[in-house]
């Protein structure tokens, strides 16, 4: 009996001793991480080496544009933005960006550019471009006694700064007519005045209506004054 206790309690000794040996093993070693697999790099490199060839853009500095009108180009992202790389040379071709600038809208608006090298570096670069406030156009012009050409230059003008820019909201009104007056209407101005006219509401008359021909031989009446206007558009 004494025996087979002795037996038992070493095996379960020679058990314990194996069982914590276990826990003090790793399973898998792996002393020398692989960076690629999504391990940080153990040994990053923050400042690269000015030796190694780079890939620099030009042209990309901050900028404010004018709003869009008929003489004012479009703003083009690409124009004046050039790469270059201290290997392969130009890559401007390659230069590709992301973002939009509204020239009907102020407000400042990012561009970001990037370039990728034969190397499979990509480099961006980012600016702002700046649109300033738009100015929408008001004035008066009166074309009464225009010739036929300055009219039709003057509403094809228009036309197109509408087509162009889309601002809207600019009144066109083109009439053609005449008026005529009686040598007894007193109108109070002597030219036209656009809007107003030449006001002969606000005028008077030089004579009443007894030596006026109202129909063939009949005649207005002695000390009224008759106002009779004919309009035609």
């Amino acid at each position: 009996m004494k025996k087979f206790l002795l037996v038992l309690a070493l095996g379960l000794l020679a058990f314990t001793a194996t069982a914590c040996g276990d826990d003090d093993v790793d399973p898998d070693p792996d002393p020398d991480p692989d960076p690629d697999n999504g391990d940080p790099d153990p040994d990053p490199d923050p400042d690269p080496d000015p030796d190694d060839p780079q890939t620099t853009f030009s042209g990309v500095e901050d900028i404010t544009v004018d709003p869009l009108a008929p003489d004012v180009e479009p703003f083009d992202p690409l124009e004046g933005v050039t790469a270059e790389d201290d290997e392969e040379g130009d890559l401007t071709d390659s230069v590709l960006f992301v973002g939009a600038v509204d020239q009907m809208a102020v407000g400042d608006y990012v561009l970001v550019y990037y370039v990728t090298n034969a190397r499979g570096e990509t480099v961006f670069a980012k600016r702002t471009v700046t649109v300033e406030g738009i100015l929408y156009p008001t004035g008066e012009f009166s074309y009464q006694f225009a010739d036929a050409e300055t009219r039709h230059e003057l509403f094809g003008a228009m036309e197109r700064y509408l087509l162009e820019t889309m601002y809207g909201g600019i009144p066109v009104f083109a009439n053609a007519g005449f008026v005529m007056y009686s040598s007894r209407v007193e109108l109070p101005v002597e030219e036209y005045i656009p809007v107003m006219g030449f006001s002969a509401l606000r005028g008077s008359m030089t004579e009443d209506d007894s030596n006026i021909s109202f129909a063939g031989d009949t005649f207005g009446n002695a000390d009224e004054y008759t106002y009779r206007t004919a309009l035609g558009q």
